[in-house]
């Protein structure tokens, strides 16, 4: 999948790296709350 949409964020496959980064995160969540959430790296999270 390219992105994978949650009820906290939307999160995009970065294909050069292979991993899934923080793309936006649906209010009230935090880039935080959906880092601690998904249980592994999300990447940069202040470019969400």
């Amino acid at each position: 999948p390219s992105k994978v949409i949650t009820p906290l964020a939307t999160l995009r496959m970065d294909l050069q790296e292979g991993v899934l980064k923080l793309e936006a995160c649906h209010a009230p969540a935090t880039p935080e709350q959906v880092q601690e959430r998904t249980g592994f790296d999300l990447g940069d999270l202040s470019a969400a």
